[in-house]
């Protein structure tokens, strides 16, 4: 069973240039991975996926699919406020 968590903040990323999403929970993040990525070759989203999906089965703590999101985000030059 799929159980999605909040995170302990929120993430700001920018997928497009004037659109600004909040990811807020695993599930904003698998969904943000899947829909906003500019890219699928990109080694950190491969393993923010990975972490998210874990995570979302409870097989990971949700603090390390917020940390690799944010790498994924660093890596695609989407993360704002860094």
């Amino acid at each position: 069973m799929m159980k999605d968590r909040r995170f302990k903040s929120s993430i700001v990323i920018e997928p497009r240039l004037g659109r600004v999403r909040e990811v807020r929970s695993l599930r904003e993040a698998a969904e943000a991975l899947l829909r906003d990525w500019p890219g699928d070759d990109l080694p950190k989203r491969q393993k923010a996926m990975a972490t998210c999906l874990s995570a979302l089965k409870g097989d990971v703590q949700p603090h390390r699919a917020r940390r690799d999101f944010i790498e994924a985000a660093r890596e695609a030059r989407l993360l704002m406020g860094d």
